[in-house]
């Protein structure tokens, strides 16, 4: 999980098998915004309410936004290469930068997703939500990441949402509950 960080101490989740914070240079990277811990939820709480997709999968967190959530690309792709080197299998991250339109393959967190995917990790990123419908932000734009973008529990786009011709799954993305 690249994003704020998750908390390794939720009863709902197995102890982090491996972190780094980047935002304070350290090895806790305990979320200090709940931003990482729901992402963090959504994949793997073994809660009997609220059950991650992937109940009990292990987790490595790379805190690379700070407690009001900003982050910086130099961060994310710190997180990134932080997540290949000890071979994680899925890299998520629910993050964005400004849309791009089209394939975003130059920035420089497009290609440190790239090359991830490329080291045959599989790297899923947000499209954004800035609610434009002709751009989504790095790294959901690179043309190996898999864009996700977030739809209503009617099936319909939600209004914060980017999305594009490069978009390549939607999901239910308001109001979801979480740990």
């Amino acid at each position: 999980i690249v994003d704020t960080g998750v908390s390794d101490s939720h009863p709902d989740l197995d102890p982090l098998i491996a972190e780094y914070d980047f935002v304070n240079n350290d090895s806790d990277a305990t979320d200090d915004h709940f931003h990482g811990t729901h992402v963090a939820g959504l994949v793997a709480s073994r809660a009997s309410i609220y059950k991650g997709v992937a109940p009990g999968a292990s987790l490595m967190a790379a805190k690379v936004m700070d407690s009001p959530g900003p982050g910086t690309s130099s961060y994310v792709i710190s997180g990134l290469e932080c997540c290949v080197e000890p071979r994680a299998d899925i890299i998520s991250m629910s993050l964005s930068s400004v849309p791009i339109t089209g394939t975003c393959d130059f920035s420089a967190m497009a290609i440190a997703s790239n090359n991830a995917v490329a080291d045959g990790v599989v790297v899923i990123a947000a499209s954004g939500n800035d609610g434009v419908t002709n751009g989504m932000g790095s790294p959901s734009c690179a043309s190996n990441v898999i864009s996700v973008g977030s739809v209503s529990k009617n099936d319909v786009r939600a209004d914060s949402s980017n999305g594009d011709r490069e978009l390549d799954v939607v999901a239910p993305g308001k109001t979801i509950k979480s740990l």
